[in-house]
């Protein structure tokens, strides 16, 4: 995890989002409303029947809480390194207070792992290789974030966010033995920024994307 975190400006992004009717702390949406973006990434990310998913980088519960609505046969670990959005996750979760590279949990525990709008905090290689060793074999791990467009802004670094590309992230998770088994740049709806303009303006020229990794079931054999 990157050393200069910001607790403060992230409780404090977190109170202003959550005032403009954002729960979701991600920063584009493929709907008109936050259930049906929920929604889609929800089929897009398909657990399968009874899995335990870990959400790391939670923020505050917002996707567990309308995937175990849709879905009540999910059950979620939520992970985050602030207690102050750890605070606000939703009841029947498991909540744990820690960094996303290192999760005090014995490996081989999730059947799924997310990470959505929380991955640029983090040392790339450290999250793949850890996302990989909390999944059983044949486990999802399901990414939400960004990749540069045209005119890519680096806005994202005064929050301490960093912008992989495409090539070095599916890199990474190969070589922690995660296969890719989709990718994709879905279109934006522009609701969020709509809602909170500055939002457009610190992810100006980035596209939102979408992978879906497999835990080769292999690896540890």
């Amino acid at each position: 995890m990157k050393q200069d975190f910001n607790h403060e400006a992230v409780e404090a992004s977190t109170v202003h989002m959550i005032q403009n009717g954002i729960y979701h702390l991600q920063a584009h949406r493929f709907a008109e409303n936050e259930m049906l973006h929920s929604g889609r990434l929800l089929r897009w990310a398909e657990p399968k029947p009874g899995s335990h998913i870990v959400d790391l980088g939670s923020g505050i519960g917002a996707q567990a809480a309308a995937w175990m609505e849709m879905r009540p046969d999910l059950k979620f670990t939520l992970v985050n390194l602030n207690s102050f959005q750890l605070d606000m996750s939703p009841s029947g979760c498991r909540t744990i207070l820690c960094n996303m590279e290192n999760v005090p949990v014995s490996s081989g525990k999730f059947d799924m792992a997310l990470a959505c709008f929380s991955i640029g905090h983090c040392d790339l290689e450290n999250v793949m290789y850890e996302a990989s060793r909390l999944l059983k074999p044949d486990g999802i791990f399901f990414v939400y974030d960004m990749v540069a467009g045209k005119g890519r802004s680096d806005a994202l670094h005064s929050i301490a966010y960093e912008i992989y590309d495409r090539n070095t992230l599916e890199f990474e998770a190969a070589k922690a033995g995660l296969i890719l088994d989709f990718y994709m740049e879905p279109s934006d709806s522009g609701e969020i920024k709509s809602k909170v303009p500055e939002i457009g303006q610190l992810f100006a020229g980035l596209q939102p994307a979408i992978w879906r990794f497999i835990k080769d079931d292999n690896e540890y054999l």
